[in-house]
Protein backbone atom coordinates (compact mmCIF):
# COMPACT_ATOMS: atom_id res chain seq x y z
CA UNK A 1 0.00 0.00 0.00
CA UNK A 2 1.45 3.60 -0.59
CA UNK A 3 1.99 6.46 1.80
CA UNK A 4 -1.12 8.12 0.59
CA UNK A 5 -3.50 5.11 0.07
CA UNK A 6 -6.45 5.98 2.33
CA UNK A 7 -8.99 3.53 0.54
CA UNK A 8 -11.64 2.76 3.30
CA UNK A 9 -12.78 -0.69 3.62
CA UNK A 10 -16.39 -1.09 2.15
CA UNK A 11 -19.45 -1.29 4.20
CA UNK A 12 -22.66 -2.54 3.43
CA UNK A 13 -24.27 0.41 3.02
CA UNK A 14 -21.79 2.72 1.54
CA UNK A 15 -21.47 3.89 -1.80
CA UNK A 16 -18.31 3.43 -4.20
CA UNK A 17 -16.97 6.62 -4.70
CA UNK A 18 -13.43 8.02 -5.31
CA UNK A 19 -12.08 9.66 -1.76
CA UNK A 20 -12.73 13.18 -2.61
CA UNK A 21 -16.21 12.44 -2.74
CA UNK A 22 -15.89 10.89 0.66
CA UNK A 23 -14.14 13.80 1.61
CA UNK A 24 -16.85 16.17 0.44
CA UNK A 25 -19.78 13.80 2.34
CA UNK A 26 -17.98 14.54 5.63
CA UNK A 27 -17.36 18.14 4.93
CA UNK A 28 -21.44 18.49 4.23
CA UNK A 29 -21.99 16.84 7.47
CA UNK A 30 -19.67 19.11 9.30
CA UNK A 31 -21.55 21.88 7.42
CA UNK A 32 -24.74 20.94 8.64
CA UNK A 33 -23.46 20.24 12.10
CA UNK A 34 -22.43 23.38 12.58
CA UNK A 35 -25.22 25.23 10.78
CA UNK A 36 -27.38 23.51 13.29
CA UNK A 37 -25.75 24.38 16.22
CA UNK A 38 -25.48 28.23 15.25
CA UNK A 39 -28.96 28.06 14.71
CA UNK A 40 -29.86 26.52 17.99
CA UNK A 41 -27.30 28.38 20.39
CA UNK A 42 -28.42 31.58 19.40
CA UNK A 43 -31.78 30.37 19.59
CA UNK A 44 -32.01 28.83 22.72
CA UNK A 45 -30.43 32.30 24.45
CA UNK A 46 -33.06 34.52 23.21
CA UNK A 47 -35.33 32.00 23.81
CA UNK A 48 -34.24 32.01 27.70
CA UNK A 49 -34.02 36.08 27.73
CA UNK A 50 -37.93 36.19 26.55
CA UNK A 51 -38.63 33.37 29.21
CA UNK A 52 -37.00 36.02 31.73
CA UNK A 53 -33.54 34.35 32.14
CA UNK A 54 -31.11 36.43 34.18
CA UNK A 55 -27.23 36.51 33.49
CA UNK A 56 -27.18 33.85 35.73
CA UNK A 57 -29.41 32.00 34.42
CA UNK A 58 -27.10 32.19 30.77
CA UNK A 59 -24.76 31.44 32.69
CA UNK A 60 -26.27 28.20 34.18
CA UNK A 61 -26.95 27.14 30.54
CA UNK A 62 -23.53 27.65 29.20
CA UNK A 63 -22.43 25.42 32.26
CA UNK A 64 -24.79 22.68 32.47
CA UNK A 65 -24.16 22.50 28.20
CA UNK A 66 -20.30 22.20 28.59
CA UNK A 67 -20.00 19.70 31.68
CA UNK A 68 -21.93 16.62 29.36
CA UNK A 69 -19.02 18.03 26.36
CA UNK A 70 -16.54 18.09 28.32
CA UNK A 71 -16.89 14.95 30.05
CA UNK A 72 -18.14 12.36 26.74
CA UNK A 73 -15.76 13.98 24.41
CA UNK A 74 -12.54 11.71 25.15
CA UNK A 75 -14.82 9.22 26.03
CA UNK A 76 -16.01 9.01 22.07
CA UNK A 77 -12.81 10.37 20.93
CA UNK A 78 -10.62 6.55 22.41
CA UNK A 79 -13.72 4.87 21.24
CA UNK A 80 -13.59 5.70 18.06
CA UNK A 81 -10.62 4.90 18.16
CA UNK A 82 -11.53 0.77 18.56
CA UNK A 83 -14.66 0.54 17.45
CA UNK A 84 -15.14 2.76 14.44
CA UNK A 85 -16.73 6.09 13.70
CA UNK A 86 -19.34 5.86 11.98
CA UNK A 87 -21.98 4.01 14.58
CA UNK A 88 -20.86 6.65 17.29
CA UNK A 89 -21.49 9.60 14.78
CA UNK A 90 -24.86 7.99 13.79
CA UNK A 91 -25.82 7.56 17.22
CA UNK A 92 -25.45 11.14 18.38
CA UNK A 93 -26.61 12.61 15.15
CA UNK A 94 -30.10 10.96 15.20
CA UNK A 95 -30.45 11.59 19.51
CA UNK A 96 -29.36 15.17 18.26
CA UNK A 97 -32.67 15.50 16.13
CA UNK A 98 -35.05 14.41 18.78
CA UNK A 99 -33.34 16.63 20.96
CA UNK A 100 -34.38 19.81 18.19
CA UNK A 101 -37.36 18.86 17.84
CA UNK A 102 -38.25 18.95 21.82
CA UNK A 103 -36.69 22.43 22.27
CA UNK A 104 -39.17 23.12 19.63
CA UNK A 105 -42.21 22.67 21.92
CA UNK A 106 -40.84 23.93 25.22
CA UNK A 107 -42.65 26.67 26.97
CA UNK A 108 -40.47 27.31 30.25
CA UNK A 109 -36.86 27.71 31.10
CA UNK A 110 -36.78 24.71 33.22
CA UNK A 111 -37.85 23.10 30.39
CA UNK A 112 -34.73 24.69 28.06
CA UNK A 113 -32.55 24.03 31.13
CA UNK A 114 -33.47 20.06 31.12
CA UNK A 115 -32.63 19.34 27.57
CA UNK A 116 -30.21 21.86 27.26
CA UNK A 117 -27.64 19.21 28.87
CA UNK A 118 -29.07 16.47 26.66
CA UNK A 119 -27.70 18.28 23.34
CA UNK A 120 -24.20 19.05 25.05
CA UNK A 121 -23.85 15.15 25.31
CA UNK A 122 -25.28 14.47 22.15
CA UNK A 123 -22.64 17.14 20.53
CA UNK A 124 -19.95 15.93 22.26
CA UNK A 125 -20.32 12.48 21.28
CA UNK A 126 -20.50 13.44 17.75
CA UNK A 127 -17.38 15.64 17.33
CA UNK A 128 -14.63 13.64 17.99
CA UNK A 129 -15.31 10.63 15.60
CA UNK A 130 -15.87 13.09 12.85
CA UNK A 131 -12.79 14.95 13.36
CA UNK A 132 -10.64 11.64 13.47
CA UNK A 133 -12.38 10.43 10.07
CA UNK A 134 -11.64 13.35 8.59
CA UNK A 135 -8.14 12.75 9.00
CA UNK A 136 -8.38 9.18 8.34
CA UNK A 137 -10.06 10.21 4.74
CA UNK A 138 -7.41 13.05 3.63
CA UNK A 139 -5.39 12.39 0.44
CA UNK A 140 -3.08 15.37 1.20
CA UNK A 141 -1.03 17.12 3.86
CA UNK A 142 -2.77 17.16 7.22
CA UNK A 143 -2.79 21.20 7.77
CA UNK A 144 -4.99 21.31 4.32
CA UNK A 145 -7.05 19.18 5.15
CA UNK A 146 -7.53 20.29 8.60
CA UNK A 147 -8.03 23.72 6.82
CA UNK A 148 -10.80 22.75 4.65
CA UNK A 149 -12.52 21.29 7.55
CA UNK A 150 -12.25 24.70 9.77
CA UNK A 151 -13.24 26.29 6.74
CA UNK A 152 -16.75 24.43 6.25
CA UNK A 153 -17.90 24.42 9.49
CA UNK A 154 -16.89 27.91 10.34
CA UNK A 155 -18.74 29.47 7.50
CA UNK A 156 -21.80 27.02 8.42
CA UNK A 157 -21.85 28.48 12.18
CA UNK A 158 -21.81 31.78 10.88
CA UNK A 159 -24.53 31.49 8.27
CA UNK A 160 -26.49 29.32 11.17
CA UNK A 161 -26.13 32.47 13.68
CA UNK A 162 -27.28 34.75 11.06
CA UNK A 163 -30.56 32.62 10.16
CA UNK A 164 -31.12 32.53 14.02
CA UNK A 165 -31.31 35.82 14.66
CA UNK A 166 -33.46 36.73 11.71
CA UNK A 167 -35.66 33.70 12.11
CA UNK A 168 -36.15 34.32 16.15
CA UNK A 169 -38.05 37.75 14.83
CA UNK A 170 -40.29 35.11 13.15
CA UNK A 171 -40.94 32.66 15.29
CA UNK A 172 -38.55 31.74 18.33
CA UNK A 173 -39.28 27.93 17.90
CA UNK A 174 -38.59 27.88 13.41
CA UNK A 175 -34.34 27.67 13.98
CA UNK A 176 -35.18 24.98 16.15
CA UNK A 177 -37.16 23.39 13.68
CA UNK A 178 -34.17 23.83 10.98
CA UNK A 179 -31.82 22.39 13.18
CA UNK A 180 -33.48 19.12 13.28
CA UNK A 181 -33.81 18.93 9.50
CA UNK A 182 -29.94 19.37 9.43
CA UNK A 183 -29.65 16.43 11.63
CA UNK A 184 -31.56 14.20 9.73
CA UNK A 185 -30.08 15.51 6.51
CA UNK A 186 -26.45 14.79 8.72
CA UNK A 187 -27.47 11.04 10.04
CA UNK A 188 -28.09 10.28 5.95
CA UNK A 189 -24.76 11.57 5.16
CA UNK A 190 -23.20 9.80 7.21
CA UNK A 191 -24.81 6.47 7.04
CA UNK A 192 -23.57 6.65 3.37
CA UNK A 193 -19.61 7.54 3.92
CA UNK A 194 -17.79 4.26 4.27
CA UNK A 195 -15.36 4.28 6.96
CA UNK A 196 -11.35 4.38 6.56
CA UNK A 197 -8.68 1.62 7.72
CA UNK A 198 -8.86 1.48 11.79
CA UNK A 199 -5.97 3.74 13.18
CA UNK A 200 -4.21 1.24 14.15
CA UNK A 201 -3.78 0.10 10.77
CA UNK A 202 -3.07 3.39 9.13
CA UNK A 203 -0.40 3.84 12.15
CA UNK A 204 1.94 0.63 10.63
CA UNK A 205 2.03 2.40 6.83
CA UNK A 206 3.98 5.89 6.76
CA UNK A 207 0.74 8.27 6.68
CA UNK A 208 1.54 11.30 5.14
CA UNK A 209 1.26 13.89 8.29
CA UNK A 210 2.40 17.34 7.99
CA UNK A 211 6.16 17.21 6.97
CA UNK A 212 8.72 14.31 5.76
CA UNK A 213 10.45 12.19 8.70
CA UNK A 214 13.67 13.79 8.35
CA UNK A 215 12.21 17.30 8.90
CA UNK A 216 9.27 16.58 11.21
CA UNK A 217 9.99 18.15 14.77
CA UNK A 218 10.91 16.06 17.76
CA UNK A 219 8.62 14.17 20.21
CA UNK A 220 9.59 16.90 22.40
CA UNK A 221 8.84 20.25 20.44
CA UNK A 222 5.27 18.07 19.04
CA UNK A 223 4.23 17.52 22.92
CA UNK A 224 5.33 21.12 23.69
CA UNK A 225 3.23 22.75 20.66
CA UNK A 226 0.23 20.90 21.47
CA UNK A 227 0.32 22.13 25.01
CA UNK A 228 0.92 25.34 24.67
CA UNK A 229 -2.18 25.16 22.07
CA UNK A 230 -4.30 23.19 23.85
CA UNK A 231 -3.46 26.16 26.93
CA UNK A 232 -4.25 28.74 24.22
CA UNK A 233 -7.37 27.23 22.62
CA UNK A 234 -8.99 26.96 26.18
CA UNK A 235 -8.28 30.75 27.05
CA UNK A 236 -9.36 31.57 23.46
CA UNK A 237 -12.90 29.81 23.68
CA UNK A 238 -13.28 31.16 27.57
CA UNK A 239 -13.50 34.52 25.74
CA UNK A 240 -15.69 33.38 22.61
CA UNK A 241 -17.96 31.67 25.10
CA UNK A 242 -18.33 35.17 26.95
CA UNK A 243 -19.44 36.55 23.64
CA UNK A 244 -22.14 33.67 22.57
CA UNK A 245 -23.46 33.68 26.43
CA UNK A 246 -23.65 36.94 27.54
CA UNK A 247 -23.74 39.55 24.31
CA UNK A 248 -27.06 38.60 23.50
CA UNK A 249 -28.59 39.55 27.12
CA UNK A 250 -26.34 42.95 26.76
CA UNK A 251 -27.67 43.53 23.66
CA UNK A 252 -31.36 43.15 24.42
CA UNK A 253 -30.30 45.67 27.06
CA UNK A 254 -29.07 47.75 24.89
CA UNK A 255 -32.38 47.84 22.78
CA UNK A 256 -30.89 45.59 19.86
CA UNK A 257 -33.26 43.27 18.08
CA UNK A 258 -32.45 39.86 17.76
CA UNK A 259 -31.19 40.40 14.01
CA UNK A 260 -29.03 43.03 15.20
CA UNK A 261 -27.73 40.59 17.50
CA UNK A 262 -26.96 38.17 15.43
CA UNK A 263 -24.93 39.97 12.99
CA UNK A 264 -22.40 41.68 15.93
CA UNK A 265 -22.10 38.01 16.80
CA UNK A 266 -21.51 37.14 13.29
CA UNK A 267 -18.51 39.35 13.04
CA UNK A 268 -16.82 37.17 15.23
CA UNK A 269 -17.73 34.29 13.37
CA UNK A 270 -16.56 35.89 9.72
CA UNK A 271 -13.36 36.54 11.56
CA UNK A 272 -12.36 32.92 12.21
CA UNK A 273 -13.88 31.80 9.15
CA UNK A 274 -11.16 34.02 6.98
CA UNK A 275 -8.42 33.29 9.53
CA UNK A 276 -8.91 29.59 8.44
CA UNK A 277 -9.04 30.38 4.81
CA UNK A 278 -5.46 32.22 5.12
CA UNK A 279 -4.05 29.16 6.77
CA UNK A 280 -5.41 26.47 5.29
CA UNK A 281 -3.16 27.44 2.05
CA UNK A 282 0.15 28.23 4.36
CA UNK A 283 2.12 26.03 6.54
CA UNK A 284 4.39 28.51 7.79
CA UNK A 285 2.24 28.90 10.96
CA UNK A 286 2.67 25.13 12.13
CA UNK A 287 5.60 24.74 15.23
CA UNK A 288 5.62 28.96 14.83
CA UNK A 289 5.54 29.70 18.80
CA UNK A 290 5.48 33.67 18.57
CA UNK A 291 2.37 33.29 16.42
CA UNK A 292 0.52 31.60 19.28
CA UNK A 293 1.47 34.35 22.18
CA UNK A 294 0.76 37.30 20.09
CA UNK A 295 -2.63 36.51 18.98
CA UNK A 296 -3.92 35.90 22.67
CA UNK A 297 -2.02 39.41 23.53
CA UNK A 298 -4.23 40.99 20.64
CA UNK A 299 -7.28 39.02 21.90
CA UNK A 300 -6.95 40.29 25.38
CA UNK A 301 -6.63 43.98 23.56
CA UNK A 302 -10.05 43.15 21.91
CA UNK A 303 -12.24 42.00 25.20
CA UNK A 304 -10.58 44.93 27.42
CA UNK A 305 -11.98 47.00 24.74
CA UNK A 306 -15.21 45.18 23.97
CA UNK A 307 -15.81 45.67 28.31
CA UNK A 308 -15.74 49.54 28.13
CA UNK A 309 -16.81 49.52 24.29
CA UNK A 310 -20.99 51.16 23.18
CA UNK A 311 -20.75 51.79 19.67
CA UNK A 312 -21.99 48.62 17.67
CA UNK A 313 -18.73 48.86 14.99
CA UNK A 314 -16.33 48.65 18.02
CA UNK A 315 -18.29 45.56 19.66
CA UNK A 316 -18.61 44.59 15.92
CA UNK A 317 -14.72 45.07 14.99
CA UNK A 318 -13.45 43.30 19.13
CA UNK A 319 -15.37 40.56 17.91
CA UNK A 320 -14.21 40.29 14.72
CA UNK A 321 -10.59 39.98 16.54
CA UNK A 322 -11.36 37.35 18.53
CA UNK A 323 -12.61 35.60 15.73
CA UNK A 324 -9.31 35.81 14.21
CA UNK A 325 -7.49 34.25 17.38
CA UNK A 326 -9.99 31.87 17.97
CA UNK A 327 -9.22 30.41 14.30
CA UNK A 328 -5.46 30.45 15.20
CA UNK A 329 -5.41 28.63 18.51
CA UNK A 330 -8.77 26.08 17.24
CA UNK A 331 -6.44 25.35 13.76
CA UNK A 332 -3.48 24.80 15.97
CA UNK A 333 -4.73 22.88 18.32
CA UNK A 334 -6.38 20.40 16.18
CA UNK A 335 -3.97 20.08 13.74
CA UNK A 336 -1.10 19.15 16.63
CA UNK A 337 -3.81 16.60 18.01
CA UNK A 338 -4.45 14.89 14.60
CA UNK A 339 -0.36 15.26 13.42
CA UNK A 340 -0.05 12.21 15.66
CA UNK A 341 -2.08 9.33 13.31
CA UNK A 342 -2.32 6.51 16.30
CA UNK A 343 -3.92 8.68 18.66
CA UNK A 344 -5.72 11.07 16.28
CA UNK A 345 -9.07 10.09 17.88
CA UNK A 346 -8.21 10.43 22.06
CA UNK A 347 -6.35 13.69 20.84
CA UNK A 348 -9.88 15.13 19.22
CA UNK A 349 -11.56 14.59 21.95
CA UNK A 350 -9.15 15.94 24.35
CA UNK A 351 -9.09 19.02 22.24
CA UNK A 352 -13.11 19.26 21.66
CA UNK A 353 -13.32 18.76 25.65
CA UNK A 354 -10.94 21.49 27.02
CA UNK A 355 -12.69 24.13 24.21
CA UNK A 356 -15.75 23.13 25.29
CA UNK A 357 -14.43 23.75 28.99
CA UNK A 358 -13.16 27.58 28.48
CA UNK A 359 -16.68 28.56 27.29
CA UNK A 360 -18.16 26.05 30.25
CA UNK A 361 -15.80 28.38 32.42
CA UNK A 362 -16.80 31.57 30.62
CA UNK A 363 -20.39 30.99 31.56
CA UNK A 364 -20.02 29.77 35.04
CA UNK A 365 -17.78 31.98 35.96
CA UNK A 366 -18.97 34.72 34.26
CA UNK A 367 -22.44 34.54 35.37
CA UNK A 368 -21.08 34.92 38.83
CA UNK A 369 -19.24 38.24 38.35
CA UNK A 370 -22.21 39.77 36.15
CA UNK A 371 -24.31 39.22 39.03
CA UNK A 372 -22.32 40.74 40.61
CA UNK A 373 -20.53 43.78 38.80
CA UNK A 374 -23.26 43.94 35.96
CA UNK A 375 -22.78 42.46 31.89
CA UNK A 376 -19.05 43.99 31.02
CA UNK A 377 -17.64 42.58 33.70
CA UNK A 378 -17.33 38.65 31.89
CA UNK A 379 -15.87 41.05 28.95
CA UNK A 380 -13.23 42.22 31.54
CA UNK A 381 -12.42 38.96 33.16
CA UNK A 382 -11.76 37.14 29.75
CA UNK A 383 -9.33 40.05 29.22
CA UNK A 384 -7.39 39.28 32.05
CA UNK A 385 -7.13 35.41 31.62
CA UNK A 386 -6.08 35.77 27.73
CA UNK A 387 -3.59 38.27 28.62
CA UNK A 388 -1.87 35.53 31.48
CA UNK A 389 -2.07 33.17 28.97
CA UNK A 390 -0.06 35.20 26.44
CA UNK A 391 2.40 35.38 28.73
CA UNK A 392 2.25 31.92 29.45
CA UNK A 393 2.65 30.55 26.18
CA UNK A 394 5.11 32.72 25.14
CA UNK A 395 7.54 31.89 28.17
CA UNK A 396 6.70 28.48 26.72
CA UNK A 397 7.34 27.99 23.37
CA UNK A 398 9.84 32.06 22.82
CA UNK A 399 11.85 32.47 25.68
CA UNK A 400 12.26 28.73 26.35
CA UNK A 401 11.62 27.10 22.99
CA UNK A 402 11.98 23.16 22.76
CA UNK A 403 14.58 21.89 20.40
CA UNK A 404 12.86 21.73 16.68
CA UNK A 405 13.83 18.98 14.79
CA UNK A 406 13.38 15.38 15.31
CA UNK A 407 16.46 12.40 15.92
CA UNK A 408 16.51 11.67 12.55
CA UNK A 409 17.11 14.87 11.25
CA UNK A 410 19.46 15.68 14.00
CA UNK A 411 22.02 13.26 13.68
CA UNK A 412 22.70 14.32 9.66
CA UNK A 413 23.09 17.98 11.03
CA UNK A 414 25.97 16.29 14.10
CA UNK A 415 27.79 14.67 11.15
CA UNK A 416 28.21 17.32 8.97
CA UNK A 417 29.14 19.87 12.03
CA UNK A 418 31.28 16.61 13.23
CA UNK A 419 32.84 16.57 9.17
CA UNK A 420 33.67 20.59 9.04
CA UNK A 421 34.61 21.39 12.25
CA UNK A 422 38.50 21.94 12.31
CA UNK A 423 40.82 19.77 15.07
CA UNK A 424 42.60 21.14 17.72
CA UNK A 425 45.55 20.52 16.00
CA UNK A 426 44.76 22.39 12.87
CA UNK A 427 43.90 25.65 14.83
CA UNK A 428 47.00 26.08 15.92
Amino acid sequence: MSTTDVTPSRKRFSLYLPPKAWNFGLLAATVSMDMSLGLSQLATNLLAVAFGASAFHLGLKGVIWCIPYVVFCPLSGRLSDRAGRKRIALAAAVFLMFLYLSLSRITTLTQLLIITPLCGLATGVFWPPIQSWVGDLRTGELGSAVGKFNIAWSSASMIGTLLAGFLSEIDPQTPLLIAALLMAFITMLVSLVPESQTVRSRSETNVKTAQPESQRPSPETHHAFLHAARVANLVAFLGIGTITTFFPKLGADLNLSPSVIGIIISAFALGRVLTFTVLAFTTRWQYHGPLLGAALFVSAVAMGLAAVGNTLWLLGCCFALMGIVGGITYMASLFYALDAPAHSGANAGIHESLLSAGMGLSALVGGIVAQVWGLRSPFAMSALALLAASWWVARRLVLHPPDRLSKSAQEPQRKGQTQTSPSPASMK
